[in-house]
């Protein structure tokens, strides 16, 4: 019975831990991003490795976001040197501290609408914001908040180093970093202002689905230049669900740690239950021989198995609260001591349990009392 009540309080104790993991992971993936990664892809690739100066590189960018927007199935398409939950960079801006300098993103016109991300005020970039025309950049809320709170944005000037830019737009904030970290300061430039065209990441939206909006891509990738390497073709949701990864593995150890733990407590229950019932056997005879009724001998088998269950969740539930300091830092949008959590863990080890008892009380229920009193 010992060994029964320190099965069950193991997989009480395990099966919240899961819980409540799950419930965090869950609200990752449902988790509001800031932007849309649902039907959009990324597919990097390299000016910079097949033509000889900015001006075919740019010539090259233009005609390709022209061509693929043109492609079947595409709604929007547009460049980027960072993906999301990538690499990041911070330029210095004046009125601001260092440790909060914004995160630079250099894309071009149309990137915006690609990566489903709300333009709050302004406009975004356009192919005339080119390395001629006047510096402009689009900054994120958090940032026009920061610099120029309770006033629109649009118009002022952005005291970026490497000179100050006009802010002509400003955008929702997202989560570029992390999933589960808040969005943090961005300024977006555009990439036609830039004078290094290296590698980047064309980012193209459409109601495809994934591979075949991945192939409409690469089709027109190959029509507008042949010979470029075209690499690293991925879907952008892909790419937000690898950054939760080791969260994912995380809760499939510790559920299936769970699952196997209630199962070797059912095992238990049902051995310990079967056991009873064998020495009880005299017992239940006479007890039927009497005029006892099968259902009082079942309930009586069955507040056996209700004794050591009670016993076990309890030990268990006060052992996830003891450790539920350590578990605070797995979490995400739910309490370490969630209620819901822990009675919905409590009421699936009792009814497990109900079930592990139900054959030895239901064969404790035909207990043969003549076959008892003539032995």
């Amino acid at each position: 019975k010992t060994l029964v009540v320190s099965e069950v309080a193991l997989a009480c104790l395990l099966l919240v831990g899961a819980g409540l993991l799950l419930q965090s992971f869950t609200r990752l993936l449902t988790l509001d991003l800031g932007f849309e990664p649902e039907q959009a892809v990324s597919i990097r690739i390299d000016p910079a490795s097949g033509f000889e100066g900015p001006e075919q590189r740019v010539a090259y960018l233009d005609r390709t976001l022209r061509e693929t927007a043109a492609a079947p199935g595409i709604d929007a398409v547009g460049l980027t040197d960072v993906l999301p939950m990538a690499f990041n960079r911070r330029w210095c801006v004046d009125n601001m501290d260092c440790d909060v300098d914004p995160f630079i993103r250099v894309v071009s016109d149309g990137y915006l609408r690609a990566m489903g991300l709300t333009l709050l005020s302004g406009r975004d970039f356009a192919r005339a914001d080119g390395y001629d025309a006047p510096r402009v950049a689009i900054v994120n809320e958090l940032v026009a908040e920061r610099l120029w709170p309770g006033a629109d944005a649009t118009g002022k000037i952005l005291p970026l180093n490497g000179g100050p830019r006009e802010v002509v737009g400003v955008v929702r904030a997202m989560r570029h970093v992390d999933p589960e970290q808040a969005p943090s300061y961005e300024v977006f430039l555009p990439i036609w202002q830039i004078g290094d065209h290296a590698a980047v990441h064309l980012i193209a939206r459409g109601r495809a689905t994934s591979p075949e909006l991945i192939e409409s891509v690469r089709r027109s990738l190959r029509e507008t230049h042949p010979n470029l390497p075209v690499n690293e073709v991925v879907p952008i949701q892909s790419i937000v669900q690898d950054s939760v990864s080791r969260r994912r593995l995380v809760v499939f150890l510790i559920g299936g740690f769970a699952g196997f733990a209630l199962i070797l407590a059912s095992l238990g229950i049902y051995g310990v239950l079967s056991y009873s019932v064998t020495q009880r056997r005299q017992e239940l005879g006479i007890r039927s021989a009497l005029g006892a009724p099968p259902e009082t001998l079942r309930w009586s088998v069955l507040a056996e198995t209700l004794r050591l269950t009670t016993v076990g969740v309890l030990i268990g539930l006060v052992g996830a609260w003891l450790l539920s300091g350590a578990l605070a830092g797995l979490l995400f949008g739910v309490a370490a001591l969630d209620p819901p959590t822990f009675f919905i863990v409590s009421s699936v080890v009792l009814g497990v349990a109900a079930l592990a008892g139900y054959l030895p009380a239901r064969r404790a229920a035909r207990a043969d009392g003549l076959a008892v009193l003539s032995a």
